[in-house]
């Protein structure tokens, strides 16, 4: 005697599994999960035996698989193709996972010098009027991103003074953090000299690995 199977709506199937509706609709439209009946009215019908093969397809998409990659799996299903599959996916993970530590650090350092900023001491700056001078202005936008376009040859330079937000004494320097002078300083074997007063001169200051260390440091202690 034949077993009458339990059919439900998609709207019933969708909240049996905790889906959206239009999901099963678009895996539908797209060959990669039907419904085991539609009505004459349009409706869409499911299976409860069809809970096998659904929840199957959404562990392949938990796994990060694209619709293509789990239709085409789906269509010819092999223990080799899918260990093919695992693979890829699980370098695809690692990679990411790299990625995210990398971020990861990023933040932890740029908040560990955005707090590092807001700690320093306000200092009054006295600014004296001086002899008129003579001096050369370049047609230079210093807010551009590399500053090394300002020299024909970054060999001929023997001494750089470097100007910063802080300084440490292993000789490590904090700037604003968009990179400007370290492109130019990774350039050039040029002395480094960071100037500063007291107050931006710590015992230690975070950094990141493109950062650019001093030749010295000079404070005005």
């Amino acid at each position: 005697m034949r077993q009458n199977t339990v059919k439900m709506t998609t709207a019933q199937f969708a909240e049996l599994h905790g889906v959206n509706r239009r999901t099963l609709h678009y895996y539908d439209d797209i060959g990669l999960f039907s419904p085991c009946q539609k009505g004459e009215n349009g409706y869409r019908y499911y299976d409860a035996s069809q809970s096998i093969v659904f929840g199957y397809i959404r562990m392949l998409k938990e796994l990060n698989m694209s619709i293509a990659e789990i239709a085409d799996y789906c269509k010819h299903p092999a223990p080799e193709k899918f260990l093919q599959i695992a693979d890829r996916k699980e370098a695809e993970i690692d990679l990411e996972i790299r990625r995210l530590k990398r971020a990861r650090n990023i933040l932890k350092t740029k908040k560990a010098q955005v707090r590092l900023c807001e700690g320093l001491p306000d200092e009054e700056i006295r600014v004296e009027a001086c002899g008129a001078v003579k001096i050369s202005v370049l047609p230079y936008d210093f807010s551009g991103d590399d500053l090394s376009r300002l020299f024909t040859d970054l060999n001929k330079i023997d001494v750089i003074l470097v100007p910063g937000v802080a300084f440490d004494r292993t000789l490590n320097r904090l700037g604003r953090g968009k990179g400007f002078y370290d492109k130019i300083l990774s350039q050039t074997k040029a002395c480094k000299i960071g100037i500063c007063f007291d107050f931006q001169l710590l015992d230690r200051i975070p950094t990141e690995v493109h950062d650019v260390r001093m030749t010295q440091v000079i404070s005005s202690r």
